[in-house]
């Protein structure tokens, strides 16, 4: 029996400042989705390059309505997880959002809490 998937809509809207996180350097893939774009490596769609495992990030705090990641943070080290989070939680505006899709949510929660404080 199949199982009908319903699809996902990002709760961004206009005029909401969305910051992505490892988004990618903007080359065929369409990546990244919102700007600015933070990544590690230089690229025609970079506005940032910072290695975000290195923490407090050059960003304001309570900057940004949203923060968007897909597919970047399982690439952190589960020994960084904690302050990369809170830096996530600082650069969010009170009342904002977080959207982190990652491949693996369940597998990587588990490391974390496995892994204790």
């Amino acid at each position: 029996m199949a199982t009908e998937l319903t699809p996902y809509i990002c709760p961004f809207k206009a005029g909401d400042r969305v910051i992505e996180l490892g988004g990618g350097p903007g080359d065929a893939t369409g990546m990244p989705i919102f700007r600015p774009n933070v990544d590690a490596r230089a690229g025609p769609m970079v506005d940032i390059v910072h290695d975000l495992s290195k923490t407090p990030w050059p960003l304001a705090t309570s900057s940004f309505n949203g923060v968007y990641s897909s597919f970047w943070l399982e690439h952190v080290s589960h020994k960084l997880i904690r302050n990369v989070i809170a830096e996530i939680y600082r650069i969010v505006a009170p009342g904002g959002l977080a959207v982190l899709v990652t491949a693996d949510t369940w597998a990587q929660c588990k490391k974390i809490v496995d892994a204790g404080p």
